[in-house]
């Protein structure tokens, strides 16, 4: 992706949108998780049942560490020895 791409991406996630993204194996629709109402427009988008689980990609591991926080500390402990690098966490959703 070029610069005016990301500045894109960035302004339609900012505002709540949904955008697909290219990821290293697939494209995939991603949206902002801390922006209200973000994330309902992914499950209706996908047309996905609320209860059915998404995948979350994190660039910044204060992100994944916030995201962390309802889980164990031997997870958290785990996590952290682990990142940065390419791990998969199944956590649960908060």
């Amino acid at each position: 992706m070029n610069p005016p791409d990301i500045a894109g991406l960035d302004r339609v996630l900012a505002g709540g949108g949904v955008a697909i993204v290219p990821t290293d194996t697939v494209y995939g629709l991603a949206c902002a998780l801390d922006v209200p109402g973000a994330v309902e427009r992914l499950y209706d988008v996908k047309g996905r049942d609320r209860g059915q689980p998404c995948q979350v990609l994190a660039y910044d591991l204060d992100l994944v560490t916030d995201a962390l926080t309802a889980v164990d500390a031997a997870t958290r402990e785990l996590v952290a020895e682990l990142l940065p690098g390419t791990v998969t966490c199944i956590t649960p959703d908060p």
